[in-house]
């Protein structure tokens, strides 16, 4: 059993919780997902089956989309609403200094990792250190904020707005309801921590903030809309419909240029993981680029490999190899 399949995990649920069941499920050992979601979060959390999990890491590296619950007003230990409160006050935000500092949080930056956090220092992770009352220092990482929506805010009478009615007359709340919160949708490259962008808008608003629910609702190409939770994946155990869900590590890359049919002394080399020269296959328009990974297939069309093709290289060289992959 070979492939992908885009789970939806659900909130109580670790990510290896959702391993386990899937093995006993599919009575399958080698089982792999593609980046961790905190018990409190839910959402897609793609699942590699057998030697698609050789691609756990590509996978892991592309984008994501999450959509957070901003509450403002109160500043937690894990940053998020499951912490001990550190700190809480009266919120005097307006709607127009909400969307100004989280515009100011689009781009390439350096993020401070929480320390109730899955991240390793010295072999040790931050959470278990966390729980002893331990505080570090962590190095800050590079992460891009693509894109962050206002989707709806939230104001102290409960009512949820969504933003493209709060500038309407009618829609306007009376004065003594103050902004508490918001929901935001944040398009962003992996190892980005969204608590921790809840808890810096609260601190450039000066009021304080911290996260409450996580849904997470694309990695890749997976949306929510695609995910199964366990008790239907369960179901379609039982009816013997399991496998169909699985999807085929290649066609998860469409944006690797596709290598087939190559001459009999590189398709040898691709078969045994060697690097293929350049001089053994005809040339492409991708080898105009500086640096290309591609999706590789010999000469029955099976998927075997990506490799890697750098133009100042005289080579391929392989990045991951499926020799005996059984999707085409």
């Amino acid at each position: 059993m070979n492939g992908i399949l885009c789970v939806y995990k659900e909130v109580g649920y670790t990510s290896h919780d959702v391993i386990n069941r899937l093995r006993r499920i599919s009575n399958q050992k080698k089982i792999g997902h593609t980046g961790t979601l905190d018990p409190n979060a839910e959402g897609v959390l793609p699942v590699c089956f057998g030697n698609a999990t050789k691609v756990c890491g590509l996978l892991t590296d592309t984008d994501k989309c999450y959509r957070a619950e901003l509450i403002l007003g109160k500043v937690t230990d894990s940053y998020d609403i499951t912490g001990d409160v550190i700190s809480e006050q009266e919120v005097h935000v307006t709607e127009d200094q909400l969307l100004e500092v989280i515009k100011g949080f689009i781009g390439t930056q350096m993020q401070t990792p929480p320390m109730f956090s899955a991240r390793k220092v010295n072999g040790q992770k931050l959470y278990d250190l966390a729980r002893q009352g331990i505080v570090i220092e962590r190095e800050q990482k590079e992460i891009t904020v693509y894109d962050i929506k206002v989707d709806s805010l939230i104001f102290s009478d409960g009512t949820i707005l969504p933003k493209n009615e709060i500038r309407m007359p009618e829609s306007v709340p009376e004065r003594n309801k103050e902004l508490v919160g918001a929901y935001i949708t944040v398009h962003c490259s992996k190892g980005t921590y969204i608590r921790s962008i809840c808890h810096d808008i609260g601190e450039k608003l000066g009021c304080g903030a911290c996260m409450g629910s996580l849904l997470r609702t694309k990695v890749g190409k997976f949306t929510v809309d695609d995910s199964k939770k366990i008790k239907e994946l369960a179901q379609l155990a039982e009816e013997g419909r399991f496998e169909e869900l699985l999807i085929p590590a290649d066609s998860m890359f469409p944006e690797y240029p596709r290598l087939e049919q190559l001459p009999d002394d590189a398709d040898i080399l691709l078969m045994n993981g060697n690097q293929i020269y350049l001089k053994q296959i005809p040339k492409y328009a991708w080898m105009e680029q500086e640096k290309v990974l591609l999706r590789m297939y010999d000469h029955t069309g099976r998927f075997c490999a990506i490799y890697e093709y750098r133009k100042d290289k005289r080579y391929l060289q392989p990045v991951t190899m499926f020799p005996d992959y059984i999707g085409k």
